[in-house]
């Protein structure tokens, strides 16, 4: 089960998805005139399900077609193309995210619930056969949880807690790096074309309702962090994640993709058909994207591609649930579809065709 805050988070980004309208754009930047009524091509991948029943899939990682590691609240799920193994945590452990640098070098951030109910944040690395367990060495105010884990090599792993916390983790040893305690996430790290790595902070400002966000860039320069954009989005504009789609940093927003160009975020996509939910995006390049979005005409959520030109409708899902795309190129794709009304876990397998 995840824990209360990890629920409150989980209901907090939905709370956040507020759907707009805007103009279809390709992706050189060009405008182009929206007709009425948007025409989707028919889905360009052949889709098939693998269902789990009582089991709710917090996230995952794609290493390659023969290993995807998938995270339940109680074990890590290994998937080799035909068939799951099934790893089980101890019960004081509660998952959050996973990354790996290879099938034996993988990567779950955490908390370890202890006996008086005192969360600490803790990382846990499945060696191939086992898990090994690190946790913070901080005697006051100890992180929670570790909301989001990166790889960017064996030795140099990179993590985020609550209040502005940031962690390098070379193996052994955890560097800490303090930043504004208000921020509310910071997730993800991301690279560039230089391979140097980012994160993103948000604060949210409001009262009792969010009306605006502070949207603060940071690079990693060797030693230090430096603060190389900063921006306020106010109403609809607040719903914005930063990721990487290939090597290059994009921002998403309800209606619209844009790519950071080093100083500020140009548009280089927009939807009238559909909003874009909780930045689910994933993609080798953006000319070739995987998206979670809201269907206007069909009012619920949908799994749309985009190949540079136009829009397809890959998947439609029925009732309210938790998805989640695990990843996508140019030949496949996985997606996470969990359902609270039956309780089970399909775990979307996508084809091109």
């Amino acid at each position: 089960m995840i824990n209360q805050n990890k629920k409150i988070y989980l209901a907090l980004s939905f709370l956040l998805i507020i759907p707009i309208t805007a103009a279809l754009i390709s992706c050189n930047d060009t405008p182009v005139t929206s007709k009425n009524k948007y025409i989707f091509d028919s889905p360009r991948y052949t889709w098939t399900a693998d269902t789990i029943t009582n089991a709710f899939f917090i996230d995952g990682w794609y290493y390659d077609t023969n290993k995807i590691f998938l995270v339940t609240g109680s074990c890590i799920a290994i998937y080799d193309g035909s068939v799951y193994t099934y790893h089980y945590f101890p019960s004081s452990f509660s998952p959050y995210c996973i990354t790996g640098f290879d099938e034996n070098n993988v990567y779950l951030g955490g908390s370890f619930l202890g006996p008086n109910n005192d969360n600490r944040a803790m990382l846990k690395k499945w060696t191939g056969g086992s898990f090994v367990d690190f946790s913070l060495d901080e005697s006051l105010d100890q992180a929670d949880n570790f909301y989001t884990v990166y790889s960017r090599s064996q030795n140099e792993l990179w993590l985020s807690a609550s209040k502005g916390r940031v962690y390098k983790f070379d193996g052994n040893n955890f560097e800490t790096f303090n930043f504004d305690t208000n921020y509310w996430n910071i997730t993800p790290f991301m690279k560039d074309e230089l391979n140097n790595n980012y994160f993103a902070g948000k604060i949210f400002y409001g009262s009792f309702v969010v009306d605006s966000v502070l949207i603060e860039l940071q690079k990693y320069n060797n030693s230090t962090w430096e603060k190389i954009y900063a921006s306020v989005r106010h109403g609809r504009d607040i719903n914005f994640f930063t990721q990487n789609i290939g090597s290059e940093i994009f921002g998403i927003s309800d209606q619209q993709i844009s790519r950071f160009n080093g100083s500020n975020f140009v548009l280089a996509i927009s939807t009238d058909a559909f909003s874009l939910s909780d930045g689910m995006v994933s993609g080798p390049m953006v000319n070739s994207l995987t998206c979670r979005g809201y269907d206007f005409s069909l009012q619920t959520d949908c799994l749309f591609n985009w190949n540079g030109n136009k829009w397809s409708k890959e998947l439609t899902f029925g009732g309210r649930g938790f998805i989640k795309i695990i990843y996508s190129d140019n030949e496949r794709a996985y997606v996470i579809d969990y359902s609270y009304i039956s309780g089970k876990t399909y775990f979307m397998k996508g084809k091109k065709k």
